[in-house]
């Protein structure tokens, strides 16, 4: 580990999780979505329109770290959010300075010290803050804390992580925030009661820049390769109390010596699976959908990163599960966020993983365009490298053959970080830690949100359904899964007075692995608001039945059937859609003469159309300009001559 290139306060930082660094995960963690008539009249048909059993949940139910190397070599340099070196917490450039709690004097602070990370940084980029307050013993619910930007604009930096008397925060920055940066003040809840420490008052000055050298940046500092310099501590940490300060260094180095040497004799040598020809248990998959939670990962064109990767990677899950000997898992199926060792230890810990797979979308310049996979290098744990490349491979010819830019498949070192054999470490967590865990972790770039053309396509959710099945075939190729083939069409006919339709599927293979046959029904007036399951029945060989009332769902114009089938491994895969039409009630109206003396006039419907028969005809009346306070509803009655 080249301890010359990493700040004092990334040692403070690795201290404060070595609970975790000793529970398997030998690194720190820091890596860094009713049409009646042209006319105002309902027509009630004789099927009832209510969905008396309430809402049905979506037939998919919402489909389910920034890694955004840029067009250029230069521009791949950091990956936004999850995947640079450190965890990024949420916030925002603030336009105002926000008003906070009571100011704590000068002589009240507790604050030990302040460690700053990258005195200077390029973007994209994370910053990690490190302040120890007080001993650990007080009760401290949350933490902010506040930088002034060089134009007036203030930064707010929510609380990453909390160890005893060690708070961490970290920001993630992009090219729109260049400037020069000034801590200034430290906003805690302590008992119940948020109170604020000006930095300034208690004899701190700490400030970093941004694609921006500050003020005296790396006047008298070289740093040296091999060790931390008294200079570069004395750059890295605000001296308020010098003793503690290097007490804490000293503790830090002998921490993270000890962690090296406990990789040295537990390294993990698991073979990867795609390396052995045969297994008796199925290969265990795991994709990871980038992103979530407050961390949207990137937007551009309307489209947010995290919301298409959970519907990719669910795509690719529903597709993978159509194969023989492998079970698929993910490491989040909603909106949460989840940091990148958190991510490798659902992989490895939770499910055992052969491999991990890594959903990401692109960004970068609106030029830049295409796919492009991340792999493991050849170092540390060599045997995932090649079974990572293959895959990655496999991937992107897939994904290449959708008409996605061949942007290539990649290895990307960190600059000075390295294994504890000495060797270059992987760039990206998710490939590095899934190293250390004996399996291959690779990072599939889909496409660039940022590019008219490719954000264009990836707006449709045809073709993220695509994306998701190239990624299940190739994981099938690299690991020459063979698929499990259940064929069947569907059928569908309303009957005369469109009061019920039928389903009928005619299954042409794989019968033999048939558990239940079901279809999804939902009317196109509202999304699936009224979604409906029904179960068919096989009623003579290869040919399966069920018919449902139109009536379940009280809607008129098109509605869609898709047809499933769940296997007898619990697995449930598409088989085919059909669509049919219910009519709209339709009738003339007219309006009769008004009769002065009673103050009336009628309504007339005729030339009513509704296959499934009237029920009930209603006029809506209201006055001009005031519809909502003065609609009355008036019900017809049916007359002799059918009007």
């Amino acid at each position: 580990m080249n301890r010359g290139k990493r700040k004092t306060a990334w040692f403070l930082s690795i201290v404060m999780f070595l609970s975790v660094l000793f529970s398997g995960n030998v690194y720190a963690a820091d890596d860094a979505t009713t049409d009646s008539s042209q006319n105002n009249i309902n027509v009630e048909a004789e099927q009832n329109t209510g969905n008396e059993n309430g809402t049905i949940p979506e037939e998919n139910s919402n489909i389910e770290t920034q890694e955004n190397p840029s067009d250029t070599e230069q521009g791949q340099q950091a990956e936004a959010a999850e995947d640079a070196d450190q965890t990024v917490q949420d916030s925002s450039v603030q336009n105002q300075t926000e008003t906070v709690g009571d100011n704590v004097p000068a002589e009240q602070g507790l604050i030990n010290y302040v460690g700053v990370d990258y005195p200077y940084l390029e973007t994209p980029a994370d910053q990690n803050i490190v302040i120890s307050y007080g001993d650990g013993s007080e009760n401290v619910s949350d933490a902010r804390l506040v930088a002034q930007k060089d134009d007036g604009n203030t930064l707010e930096m929510a609380l990453s992580k909390k160890e005893s008397e060690l708070f961490l925060f970290t920001y993630s920055f992009d090219e729109t925030a260049s400037g020069i940066y000034k801590l200034t003040d430290f906003i805690y809840t302590q008992d119940g009661v948020e109170q604020t420490i000006n930095l300034a008052d208690i004899g701190i000055e700490s400030m970093f820049g941004v694609n921006e050298e500050y003020p005296g940046y790396g006047e008298n500092s070289e740093e040296s390769a091999e060790e931390v310099t008294a200079q570069e501590l004395e750059m890295s940490v605000v001296d308020v109390a010098t003793s503690e300060v290097e007490a804490a260094t000293a503790d830090v180095e002998e921490a993270i010596e000890a962690t090296e040497e406990q990789v040295d004799t537990t390294q993990v040598s698991r073979a990867s699976r795609a390396a052995v020809t045969s297994k008796s248990d199925n290969l265990v998959v795991v994709l990871d959908p980038g992103h979530g939670g407050y961390d949207g990962g990137a937007s551009a064109n309307g489209l947010v990163e995290k919301n298409l990767t959970l519907k990719i990677a669910q795509y690719c899950k529903v597709e993978l599960e159509q194969y023989n000997g492998v079970s698929v898992y993910m490491t989040r199926n909603d909106d949460r966020y989840l940091d990148i060792d958190e991510r490798v230890n659902i992989a490895a810990d939770t499910y055992h993983a052969d491999v991990l797979v890594s959903i990401h979308i692109n960004s970068a310049s609106a030029a830049a365009n295409g796919a492009e996979v991340y792999y493991p290098n050849a170092n540390y744990n060599p045997s995932v490298h090649e079974p990572g490349r293959n895959l990655a491979q496999q991937i992107q010819n897939q994904l290449v053959a959708l008409g996605l830019t061949d942007r290539g498949i990649k290895v990307r070192d960190t600059i000075n970080d390295v294994y504890p054999d000495g060797s270059k470490q992987d760039y990206y967590g998710i490939i590095r830690y899934s190293k250390q865990h004996g399996f291959p972790g690779i990072i599939v770039e889909h496409a660039f949100i940022s590019n008219p053309s490719d954000a264009a396509k990836l707006a449709q959710d045809s073709f993220l359904r695509q994306l998701g099945i190239a990624d299940a075939t190739g994981i099938a190729n690299a690991y020459g899964l063979s698929k499990i083939n259940v064929r069947a069409t569907e059928k569908v006919n309303v009957s005369d007075n469109e009061k019920k339709a039928e389903v009928t599927a005619f299954v042409t293979e794989g019968k033999e692995d048939i558990s239940k046959l079901s279809v999804a029904v939902w009317g196109n007036v509202n999304g699936q608001n009224d979604l409906r399951w029904y179960d068919l029945k096989e009623t003579s060989n290869n040919e399966w039945k069920v018919s449902f009332d139109i009536s379940n769902h009280g809607e008129n114009g098109t509605y869609y059937s898709d047809l499933y089938v769940i296997r007898k491994n619990g697995f449930t895969t598409y088989l085919d859609s059909q669509t049919f039409h219910i009519t709209s009630p339709m009738a003339d109206v007219s309006i009769g003469a008004y009769d002065k003396a009673s103050g009336t006039f009628e309504l007339t419907a005729s030339n009513i159309q509704c296959p499934s028969g009237v029920k009930k005809i209603e006029f809506p009346v209201w006055k001009e300009g005031d519809q909502a306070a003065t609609v009355y509803w008036y019900t017809a009655k049916k007359q002799a001559d059918g009007t």
